[in-house]
C-alpha cells in the first residue's frame, strides 16, 4: 500500500490537475501501522494554483479517526509545462511585391488547456526578393504553462505574374530607320519603382512584310514570371509618284525614242533602281498617244503610283515646189502640172494623193500654179511653193492675097488675105484690115499689115504682097450682047434664069456656069472669073460688070473691060 501511493505520488508529480488527479493526491504510511481494517478517510489537499509550480500538498480531510494520532509530512505538488508542438503551415509564401499574409501554424502535437490560446506570431527571415525565407516561432508563445516546441518551414516569395504585349500595328515604311519597339503591361502590375530592362526585338528583314516582334532582352528580373505576347512589325511599301515627262513626241515616220519618267514624289532607298520601262499607246499616226506605266516597277518594296503623259506624233515637215517652166501655147490643152519634193522625205510607202491646179485663164499670160488638191494626209505638215504657169501666144502666120489690085480710078477693093501657117482657136477670129501703101496711079503698092489683129494671144507673123493699080480701059459699048455656052444637063435653059443685077448674082445664081481661077478669091473688084469649059469667057473686072437677061434668051453682060480673052 506504501508502494502504491508511492508510485502515485512519483507518476503524478507535475501532472496537470484534471479533476481526476485533483481529487487523488497519493500519500503512504511512513510511520506506525493501521489497526485490523482501518482504513483512512478524506483525502489530502493542495494549495490551489493551476499553474505550472510546486503547491504544497496539505492533509486537507485525511484522517483516521480518533484512534490513531495521524502525523501529517507534507510534500509539494508540481505542475510541469505542458508540452505541445506547433509547425509552421508548410507552403506558405507571396507574390513578390505583396503584403505578407499572417502566418500560420498549427498544434501538430500535445493540446491546449481549456480557453488557453497562442499569442504573438510567427516571423519570417528577412527579404521581399522571389526566393524562401525561414519562418521563425517569433513571438508565438503559450507562457510558461507549455514547453513548446516550434517546427519550422519555408516562406515562399514567388515571381509577380506580368504579361507584356507588344503594341499591335507597329511598323515603318520600307526603307525608313526602325522605331524603338513598343510594349504595354496587359497583365498584373510592378512593384513599387520597378521597371523593365532592355528591349524588343524583331525578326530581321527589310523587305516589305511581316516581321514578328519577340521579347528580345526585355525583362523584368527574376522577381516577376514575364509572360510576352508577340505581334507583327510590318514593313509597308514605300510610296513614290513616277510621271512620265511631258511633251515627249517623234515626227511622223521617225523611230521612237525612249520613253522618259521622273520621280516626282517620295524617294528610293539606297540602290534601288527601276526596271522594265514605260510603253505608249500603239498608233504611227499623228495623234496622242497615251503613255503608260508598261513593265515600269520597283519591285513589291514600293507602291508605284504612275501619272501618264500623251505621246505626240507631229506632222513631218516636207516641202513640194512646183516645177519651173511649166505652160503651154495659146489654145492647147493643159498638160499635167509637175512638181518635186524639194525639203522632207516621205515615209514607206507614202504617196502624193491630187494634183496642182492654177488660176484660171486660157488667154496670154503668166498664171500662178497652186497647190489644188495635191496632199500627203495628215502625216505630213506640206510647205507649198509655188511657180507660174505661161499660156505663150499661138504662132500663126497670115499672108496678103497675090493679084490684089484695081482699075485706076476706082475705090480700093477690101484688102484680102489668107491664113498659111498655124490655125485658130475656137471662134476667135481676126479684127482690123489689111493696108496698102498709099497712092492712086497706076503701079504696084505694098499691102501691109495694117491693123490686122488676132489679139495678145497670138503670134502673128505677116507675109505682104502687091496691089496693083492698073490703067483704065476704054468701055465696051453699052448692051453688048455675048452668047450663052451651049445648054447642058448641068446649066438650065435661059429661060429659067432669074434676073441678075451683076455678074456676081449671076454666079451665085448659076455656079456651074463660072469657074473661079485657081489661087484667086471670088472678092467683088478683084481678079476675074471665067464661064466654065468647054467655051469659057474670061470676064475682068468683074465687080463692074452687069449681067442681065435680055428677051430673046441672051444673057446680056455690060461694063468696062467685059471680056478680055477666052
Amino acid at each position: 500500500m506504501d508502494d502504491f501511493y508511492a508510485a502515485r505520488a512519483r507518476t503524478n508529480a507535475g501532472a496537470s490537475l484534471d479533476g481526476f488527479l485533483t481529487a487523488l493526491h497519493t500519500y503512504s504510511l511512513t510511520a506506525g501501522s493501521l489497526v485490523g481494517t482501518d482504513a483512512f478517510t478524506g483525502a489530502l489537499s493542495r494549495a490551489a494554483g493551476e499553474d505550472v509550480g510546486a503547491y504544497t500538498i496539505g492533509q486537507g480531510t485525511l484522517s483516521l479517526g480518533s484512534n490513531y494520532a495521524l502525523t501529517y509530512a507534507g510534500a509539494s505538488f508540481g505542475i510541469t509545462p505542458r508540452a505541445v508542438t506547433v509547425t509552421a503551415s508548410a507552403g506558405q509564401g507571396k507574390v513578390y511585391g505583396d503584403a505578407d499574409p499572417a502566418l500560420a501554424y498549427s498544434l501538430t502535437a500535445g493540446s491546449l488547456v481549456g480557453t488557453d490560446a497562442f499569442t504573438g506570431a510567427l516571423t519570417r527571415a528577412a527579404g521581399e526578393n522571389v526566393g524562401a525565407y525561414a519562418i521563425g516561432q517569433g513571438s508565438l508563445s503559450l507562457g510558461s504553462n507549455y514547453a513548446l516546441t516550434y517546427a519550422g518551414a519555408d516562406f515562399g516569395i514567388t515571381p509577380r505574374a506580368v504579361t507584356v504585349s507588344a503594341t499591335a500595328g507597329q511598323g515603318k515604311t520600307y526603307g525608313d530607320a526602325d522605331p524603338a519597339l513598343a510594349y504595354s503591361l496587359t497583365a498584373g502590375s510592378l512593384v513599387g519603382t520597378d521597371a523593365f530592362t532592355g528591349a524588343l526585338t524583331r525578326a530581321a528583314g527589310e523587305n516589305v512584310g511581316a516581321y514578328a516582334i519577340g521579347q528580345g532582352t526585355l525583362a523584368l528580373g527574376s522577381n516577376y514570371a514575364l509572360t510576352y505576347a508577340g505581334a507583327d512589325f510590318g514593313i509597308t511599301p514605300r510610296a513614290v509618284t513616277v510621271t512620265a515627262s511631258a511633251g515627249q513626241g517623234k515626227t511622223y515616220g521617225d523611230a521612237d525614242p525612249a520613253l522618259a519618267y521622273s520621280l516626282t514624289a517620295g524617294s528610293l532607298v539606297g540602290t534601288d533602281a527601276f526596271t522594265g520601262a514605260l510603253t505608249r499607246a500603239a498608233g504611227e499616226n499623228v495623234g496622242a498617244y497615251a503613255i503608260g506605266q508598261g513593265s515600269l516597277s520597283l519591285g513589291a518594296n514600293y507602291a508605284l503610283t504612275y501619272a501618264g503623259a500623251s505621246f505626240g506624233i507631229t506632222p513631218r515637215a516636207v516641202t513640194v515646189t512646183a516645177s519651173a517652166g511649166q505652160g503651154k501655147t495659146y489654145g492647147d490643152a493643159d498638160p499635167a502640172l509637175a512638181y518635186s519634193l524639194t525639203a522632207g522625205s516621205l515615209v514607206g510607202t507614202d504617196a502624193f494623193t491630187g494634183a496642182l491646179s492654177r488660176a484660171a485663164g486660157e488667154n496670154v499670160g503668166a498664171y500662178a500654179i497652186g497647190q489644188g488638191s495635191l496632199a500627203l494626209g495628215s502625216n505630213y505638215a506640206l510647205t507649198y511653193a509655188g511657180a507660174d504657169f505661161g499660156i505663150t501666144p499661138r504662132a500663126v502666120t497670115v499672108t496678103a492675097s497675090a493679084g490684089q489690085g484695081k482699075t485706076y480710078g476706082d475705090a480700093d477693093p477690101a484688102l484680102a488675105y489668107s491664113l498659111t501657117a498655124g490655125s485658130l482657136v475656137g471662134t476667135d477670129a481676126f479684127t482690123g484690115a489689111l493696108a496698102r501703101a498709099a497712092g492712086e496711079n497706076v503701079g504696084a503698092y505694098a499691102i501691109g499689115q495694117g491693123t490686122l489683129s488676132l489679139g495678145a494671144n497670138y503670134a502673128l507673123s505677116y507675109m505682104g504682097a502687091s496691089f496693083t493699080i492698073t490703067p483704065r480701059v476704054t468701055p465696051a459699048p453699052p448692051e453688048q450682047a455675048l452668047p450663052l455656052p451651049p445648054e447642058t444637063t448641068s446649066q438650065p435653059s435661059p429661060s429659067y434664069w432669074p434676073p441678075a443685077a451683076n455678074i456676081w448674082t449671076l454666079i451665085a445664081q448659076q455656079p456651074a456656069w463660072f469657074a473661079v481661077q485657081a489661087g484667086e478669091a471670088p472678092a467683088a473688084g478683084t481678079g476675074y472669073v471665067e464661064t466654065a469649059p468647054p467655051e469659057g469667057f474670061r470676064f475682068c473686072n468683074p465687080a463692074a460688070i452687069v449681067a442681065e437677061l435680055a428677051t430673046d434668051g441672051q444673057a446680056r453682060l455690060s461694063g468696062p473691060g467685059v471680056v478680055c480673052g477666052f
